[in-house]
């Protein structure tokens, strides 16, 4: 159990400091804490949204790899 805690402990500060000093680019969502469907959901329609106020075209393609 120790141990379990340990690991977490380590993985979420490395997670925070790689994140506040930039190593992790802003657009990264994968395994990261405090980042969830939602969140690409609305940078998905952000973008979206930006293209279409400069009349430009946009495309998307998603997997759903299981």
């Amino acid at each position: 159990m120790l141990d379990k805690l340990i690991k977490n402990f380590i993985g979420e500060r490395i997670q925070f400091h790689s994140i506040s000093n930039s190593l992790i680019h802003l657009n990264y969502f994968g395994e990261l804490k405090q980042c969830s469907t939602i969140d690409v959901g609305v940078f998905l329609t952000y973008l979206i949204c930006s293209e279409w106020i400069k009349n430009s075209q946009m495309s998307t393609l998603a997997f759903d790899i299981t």
